[in-house]
């Protein structure tokens, strides 16, 4: 079963209102008065902050409609693209470490965005949030590829915890499989260049891609148990991996804009938007891997 023409330009209207309205309309409000900075929660008052999840309510709100009677399966694509554009817009994390040569200041750069994963899945919950009252307005219907799989089993609650876990597991993993540059190994370990730009996107579209259809497939839970694990993997690895004793050991040994980790060249908001798609991807593929074994493998 294969998406038909109108499906796919639902899809592409709800991506493009999100891009236009946060990625474009809005940018003034995070743009980063350097040219080398980055784009940061740091960059928001309380008062754009507080803006910024009103808005992708009402993205989600319209989205819903716009994407009828799809909305409540299409509609969280709006926030997360509009975050995708704030994130290409975005210096390069390299561009910043050229500026912050120092261990500690780099330290210091990680530790403030460490959270901030956590406001930027705040923006796109809050688009589902926009999604879930409009549906209580008008109720879509089932799905027509839902409607020919049978219904799921009872879910042990174990598997909601192991679902966040699988996918930060295998999004971690992943991701530094498919976002890394050429490593440069020397007698201290190895470290890491900056990715460029479309390979750090793809490498999270792969990797949370992934983690959802490992957790579609095999734990039958949605994408939405594989989101948390999108404020993990920056956390995770701020602390595992931007510690001073080895961004010091890093200076002392390599170029100034190596790495001990490919996460850390992504932002907090690349990691969530790129994610979250890529995870919204991945669920869906399971389900049509789950209709394509049961309807078309024999």
């Amino acid at each position: 079963m294969e998406l038909s023409w109108v499906s796919k330009l639902r899809i592409c209207l709800v991506m493009a209102l999100g891009a236009v309205v946060i990625g474009i309309f809005d940018w003034s409000a995070v743009k980063p008065d350097d040219p080398a900075g980055l784009v940061s929660l740091q960059n928001l008052s309380v008062m754009q902050a507080g803006l910024l999840l009103a808005v992708a309510v009402i993205l989600g709100f319209i989205s819903y409609f716009l994407a009828w009677p799809y909305g409540c399966q299409i509609g969280l694509l709006a926030a997360p693209s509009g975050l995708a554009i704030w994130a290409l817009r975005s210096a390069s994390m390299s561009k910043t470490l050229a500026l912050v040569p120092d261990a500690q200041a780099r330290h210091n750069l990680f530790a403030s965005m460490r959270f901030e994963s956590l406001y930027w899945l705040a923006v796109v919950y809050a688009g589902w949030a926009g999604v879930q009252l409009a549906r209580k307005l008008r109720p879509n219907p089932t799905l027509p590829i839902l409607r020919t799989l049978p219904e799921p089993k009872a879910i042990p609650s174990l598997y909601y915890g192991l679902a966040i876990l699988v996918s930060l597991v295998v999004g971690q993993f992943l991701l530094g499989v498919f976002a890394q540059d050429i490593p440069l190994t020397q007698g201290h370990g190895a470290a890491l260049n900056q990715p460029p730009a479309a390979q750090l996107v793809f490498g999270i579209l792969m990797a949370f891609g992934a983690a959802a259809f490992v957790v579609g497939h095999f734990l039958r839970l949605n994408y939405h148990w594989v989101m948390p694990s999108l404020a993990l993997t920056y956390l995770f690895s701020v602390i595992s991996f931007a510690k001073i004793e080895t961004l010091t050991s890093m200076a002392s040994n390599y170029p100034s804009l190596c790495l001990p980790s490919t996460v850390l060249y992504a932002l907090p908001i690349h990691i969530v938007s790129f994610g979250t798609l890529g995870a919204i991807l991945g669920h869906w593929a399971s389900v049509r891997f789950h209709y394509w074994r049961i309807h078309e493998l024999h």
